[in-house]
């Protein structure tokens, strides 16, 4: 049984892996302009657990929904958004949380990739469970691969409980990818 943990090394392992692209590959992706956060994505956290023996379901942090309108965009190419992150209350059947999301683009290259930086700050909604948590992302937009198959928009990065719910501190690692419009 393949661990959703392992879904998330593979994508850092993909995109860690553009520092391997031949020199014609690699020409390629700087060619390439990266998406912006732009629009609704599916997100997915895992926690950094130092063993090997858990199920997938334990590994689980979050699952939800980030939307992200575009306020500003800046001459340097510096994107802020904002929006919200959604999500099923994994304690209490039947609710969700409700953060509002103030996130930052930043243009960025990895290894001869242009990338972007994201920011994100995220804080829980009065009057819903979420109220009074606090929630800081960073993540990199993950490069296209040169004459890659099945490539959806990713980004990747790690989540630090900032205030609200114990332990503050609290640490995970993210998968964001861009969700398809319904037909």
């Amino acid at each position: 049984m393949i661990h959703r943990f392992a879904v998330v090394l593979v994508v850092l392992a993909a995109a860690m892996a553009v520092a391997t692209a031949t020199a014609a590959d690699s020409d390629a992706a700087v060619a390439a302009a990266p998406p912006t956060i732009g629009g609704k994505w599916w997100y997915r956290s895992w926690f950094n657990l130092p063993t090997g023996n858990h199920t997938a379901d334990e590994l689980i942090f979050a699952r939800g929904e980030f939307t992200f309108d575009l306020v500003s965009q800046q001459k340097d190419g510096v994107n802020k958004y904002q929006g919200t992150l959604v999500g099923k209350d994994r304690n209490s059947p039947g609710k969700f949380w409700r953060l509002n999301v103030a996130a930052t683009e930043t243009p960025n290259t990895w290894n001869g990739a242009a990338t972007n930086q994201v920011q994100i700050l995220a804080t829980g909604i009065d009057g819903t469970i979420s109220a009074g948590w606090e929630y800081a992302y960073i993540g990199i937009v993950v490069p296209a691969w040169p004459g890659g198959y099945q490539q959806n928009d990713t980004f990747v990065g790690s989540v630090k409980r900032v205030h609200g719910h114990h332990p503050l501190g609290l640490v995970a690692s993210f998968a964001c990818t861009r969700a398809l419009e319904q037909q």
